[in-house]
């Protein structure tokens, strides 16, 4: 099987920032450290902030010696601001990455406003997004309170809340006690946990055992579980004997199950067969029962019928009836017609009963009928009447006078017909790990099951 070439980085992009700050680092090497004063942020408010004159990036009288450097001359705070602007004004998108990640080993609190300056100055676009987020996380880990001071009073909405992410994960890095003891001093809180993240994923960068035994301690929750995903992928770089073993050195409970879901979902995107042989040998109902449906999730993009064939060959449990239909409904999106066949191939069985019904929402919008006929086969009675009332609406939503009458007709209960003849609006796809499939596909019953 060809397997694609995923990174599993951090549940979060700032990752490529840092490493794109870096790269820098690693290609063009310093021969020495700044000379630059790297203490204390003057205090400086937005309108001292002055953009480059007219766009130009390099100001009157200043000479472009950043092209001309050799690899192994000095950044230094006194010639960051033209490095810096030769970088800005490279058209190669490589080069310039490159270029810029070394200009900002000579940031420091003096002439980080003027670095701000000059990409504010930039056309806006990806380029200019990806630039300031390396400037705040190179500011982040040189003056993390100023550079999260900045992201949050004087940056606006979505960008101040990414640029906060990134000085943190910055901070983080080079200190992550002095950044946690930060973000645990914060009166104002954490909206949507993003500094947290910040923090796990910079902290991880040189101390994973140390932010993976911070996050063991976090209550459970919605952070806390991405959080972990963090963790996960962090072991994982090292390689999956790494994250195996730290999920192994992990007490049974909530956490590890957590643990256990993250890693094998982003393992499955690297190598699904070694995720899913890995899972077999923990217990299903267990710890792994989350997984299951992670890794089936993740194969069927790939391999919707190995994911399939996978998932329908564990042991019997809640889990792998789940398994099962993610992955039919993600072949069934692919190929409606295999995975028809597929199902009609299996023993007729109850627990199948998920997989027909996320079958029967993804073929409606194509074969109303078809879809009514596999409804119609799922042997759990309540599982049932709440296909067929769903694929009802949709049916409903397509041709209103077909479905009213196919309501009419039915044998559901006054109650459900009236729940089909008003459907709600239509989400735009359904998630079956809530006990509804998504719409779409098209194939044809053939009456087999």
């Amino acid at each position: 099987m060809i397997k694609k070439p995923v990174l599993v980085l951090s549940a979060l992009w700032v990752g490529t920032v840092a490493c794109a700050f870096f790269a820098g680092r690693s290609i063009f090497p310093r021969t020495g450290d700044a000379t630059g004063d790297s203490g204390g942020a003057t205090k400086v408010t937005r309108e001292q902030v002055r953009p480059s004159p007219s766009g130009n990036p390099h100001q009157a009288g200043e000479s472009l010696i950043f092209d001309t450097l050799s690899p192994t001359t000095e950044v230094t705070p006194g010639n960051m601001l033209v490095a810096l602007r030769s970088a800005l004004s490279n058209p190669d998108p490589v080069q310039r990455l490159l270029q810029f990640g070394r200009a900002l080993e000579g940031l420091d609190p003096q002439n980080v406003r003027e670095a701000l300056a000059l990409i504010e100055n930039q056309p806006r676009g990806r380029s200019q997004m990806q630039e300031l987020n390396l400037l705040m996380y190179a500011w982040g880990s040189i003056d993390g309170p100023s550079a999260l001071e900045y992201a949050s009073n004087e940056m606006n909405g979505r960008m101040g809340r990414f640029s906060s992410v990134t000085a943190m994960s910055g901070w983080a890095a080079s200190d992550p006690q002095a950044a946690l003891e930060w973000t645990q001093s914060r009166e104002d809180g954490d909206e949507n946990g993003m500094i947290l993240l910040g923090l796990v994923s910079g902290w991880a960068t040189n101390d994973i055992s140390g932010a993976a035994e911070y996050v063991a301690t976090l209550p459970e929750g919605r952070e806390r579980n991405r959080a972990t995903g963090i963790i996960a992928s962090g072991y994982l770089r090292d390689g999956a004997s790494s994250a195996v073993n730290w999920i192994d050195s992990l007490p049974d409970g909530e956490f590890k199950s957590s643990a256990v879901s993250s890693l094998s979902r982003q393992w499955a995107q690297i190598d699904p067969e070694a995720s899913a042989s890995w899972i077999e040998q923990i217990s299903i109902e267990g710890e792994s029962s989350d997984a299951v449906i992670a890794i089936a999730a993740t194969w069927a993009r790939e391999d919707p019928a190995e994911a399939a064939n996978w998932a329908v060959s564990l042991p019997s449990s809640d889990a792998r009836d789940r398994g099962v239909a993610v992955a039919v409904n993600r072949w069934a999106a692919q190929d409606p017609n295999a995975a028809g066949d597929w199902l009609n191939g299996m023993p007729a069985e109850e627990n199948l009963d998920p997989a027909v019904s996320a079958f029967a929402q993804r073929i409606v919008r194509d074969d109303p009928l078809a879809a009514i006929s596999w409804a119609e086969s799922i042997y759990d009675g309540e599982l049932r009447e709440k296909s067929l009332t769903e694929v009802g609406q949709s049916w409903f939503r397509q041709d209103p006078e077909s479905a009213a009458a196919w309501a009419a007709s039915s044998g559901l209960s006054q109650e459900l017909q009236t729940a089909i003849v008003n459907p709600p609006p239509d989400d735009g796809g359904r998630d079956y790990r809530r006990g509804r499939g998504f719409f779409g596909g098209g194939a044809a019953f053939d009456g087999n099951r």
